[in-house]
């Protein structure tokens, strides 16, 4: 648009989130598209009929997205191993890990087990080497196995870990995602409107 459409837009659209601060207002960084998120499909027909009528903005909508969640049912465990070999080396991790429900948590929370064996076979794990372990773990879960939805009110707790001598951290990062994708489609996961 124009800038004297683009202020009057920026302009309506500040009023508007004023008003009702359930309406969320995102800019895609990609597109320069603006995106605005509400409570259902008549919330943002309101919206956008209100930016038509009361602040005098033309607006095009695309296709509404509902913003779905997969949400966990049963407890579930794994203990497997990832082994890759690239070039002349192998790569492998071995994760053994546990899966549990913890409704209303809201997103999903990785933590490493406190028993006695587990906390003394974490302390020969380099820090950068867990948080890579837990940032892939995390990465699993933003695509359950349902529809690809984020996976929410889980409680991952490592309970071991095995990180093969000379594993690289993609391979580590691709072993730890993987190992979590496993573990979900093994888990009972219904999906959750917003």
């Amino acid at each position: 648009p124009s800038l004297a459409a683009q202020k009057q837009f920026d302009y309506a659209l500040e009023c508007l989130s004023r008003e009702d601060p359930s309406l969320r207002i995102t800019q895609e960084a990609d597109t320069g598209q603006t995106v605005l998120g509400g409570m259902g499909e008549l919330h943002l027909e309101i919206t956008l009929d209100r930016l038509k009528t009361q602040y005098k903005v033309d607006t095009d909508m695309g296709k509404l997205q509902v913003a779905y969640r997969e949400i966990a049912t049963s407890v579930c465990s794994i203990d497997e191993k990832f082994e890759r070999k690239l070039g002349d080396k192998t790569h492998t991790i071995h994760l053994n890990m546990t899966l549990a429900v913890q409704e209303g948590l809201g997103s999903s929370v990785v933590e490493w087990s406190k028993d006695k064996e587990s906390i003394e076979q974490f302390a020969s794990i380099k820090p950068q080497l867990r948080r890579a372990v837990e940032q892939a773990i995390m990465s699993g879960l933003q695509s359950g196995p349902v529809l690809g939805y984020p996976v929410l009110d889980s409680r991952i707790t490592i309970h071991s870990v095995q990180i093969g001598r000379g594993c690289s951290m993609p391979m580590l990062t691709a072993g730890a995602m993987n190992i979590t994708k496993s573990l979900l489609k093994q888990t009972d996961i219904r999906l959750a409107e917003p």
